[in-house]
């Protein structure tokens, strides 16, 4: 199997100096072979997921076979091995991500929900997507070893989305990211037209509030979190907000304020773009459904025109002005009956 670290080099080994990667022999008494020096990526392995995620999602809008059995089958199907041979199982015969990061959030933790979301949607979708009986059997029988996605329970007995195990989760935070609502996105499993809104609302309320506002956010993606989860109020103020965020310093004016990392900054463009389209459309992949939902987040204040790509090598072009949907023409005709229209409120 393979795994992808959190941070490494254009030639995909770690960073080996200072305390930014993988570290210089000097730097590294006491540490077992493979362990980073660097605490906050020691064991956060999520990027292969995410990237899995992100060549399942181009197969489902550009139907590129060839793309499929060159590229995502082969490299997810490693992805996949990698967790399946890498982690004992419990006494239940579930999968165990023990010692695990639930990103750079909470380190040493049990059971983080960005893997466990993650693996239940890429195992979904190459269970439909391979035609080799074997590794549909492994899918399979890894997707029915799979831990149930974490939760917790509050006072009044309502249970929300937790970021791991609440058994092995000593304290937060190291970041403020929230794995908690990445069912939300980037795996768009809970959420508008989507199950367990009410779960991933509720993980929201209590989610780590540092960062909302101030300009050390650039990668934070409440925008996108906000959007997939139907709160246009928030969207559309986090969208205003961010935009005024640019570099003084800086003569092209997509360099935003510096974030946790360094500047020139381009995260605060890339989330606010894709939060943004998640306000007009959120489509579901083919193995949950062939829905396209509309205008989710999306404020009835706010005119619009747009076009943007779905699966199915599908087109959604439209145009929103003053308070009605004046115009909406689907690419192939025969998907518009899956388009699901939320009028803005």
């Amino acid at each position: 199997g393979a795994f992808f670290p959190e941070t490494f080099s254009f030639w995909g080994n770690y960073l080996d100096q200072g305390d930014l990667g993988y570290g210089l022999e000097s730097q590294r008494k006491g540490l077992p072979d493979g362990a980073t020096v660097n605490e906050h990526i020691r064991i956060y392995w999520q990027g292969g997921v995410e990237l899995s995620a992100m060549m399942i999602r181009c197969y489902e809008h550009t139907r590129d076979d060839a793309l499929l059995r060159e590229t995502a089958l082969p490299f997810v199907h490693e992805i996949i091995t990698f967790y399946d041979q890498h982690y004992k199982r419990d006494a239940n015969g579930k999968i165990l991500f023990d010692p695990a990061y639930a990103l750079e959030d909470i380190w040493y933790c049990s059971n983080p929900m960005p893997e466990i979301v993650g693996l239940r949607a890429i195992l979904a979708a190459m269970i439909e997507l391979t035609d080799d009986d074997a590794k549909r059997g492994q899918y399979r029988r890894m997707l029915g070893e799979m831990p149930e996605v974490p939760t917790v329970v509050d006072k009044s007995g309502t249970p929300r989305f937790a970021p791991c195990s609440p058994l092995r989760w000593k304290f937060r935070k190291q970041n403020a990211e929230k794995p908690e609502l990445y069912g939300a996105f980037p795996h768009l499993v809970h959420g508008v037209g989507r199950p367990h809104l009410d779960m991933a609302l509720d993980a929201w309320k209590h989610s780590i509030k540092r960062y909302h506002n101030g300009p050390m956010e650039g990668w934070l993606q409440n925008p996108i979190f906000t959007a997939c989860l139907g709160m246009t109020d928030m969207a559309k103020s986090e969208q205003v907000r961010r935009s005024k965020l640019v570099q003084p310093g800086a003569r092209f004016p997509a360099f935003w304020v510096p974030n946790a990392d360094w500047m020139p900054d381009q995260d605060h463009g890339s989330v606010n773009m894709i939060g943004l389209q998640k306000m007009v459309m959120q489509p579901n992949l083919s193995v949950q459904g062939n829905e396209i939902f509309l205008l989710p987040a999306w404020p009835k204040d706010w005119n619009v025109s747009f076009k943007l790509h779905a699966p199915q090598q599908t087109t959604v072009e439209g145009v929103w002005r003053n308070g009605k949907l004046e115009q909406l023409n689907v690419r192939p005709e025969s998907r518009r009956k899956d388009v699901v229209v939320i009028p803005p409120s």
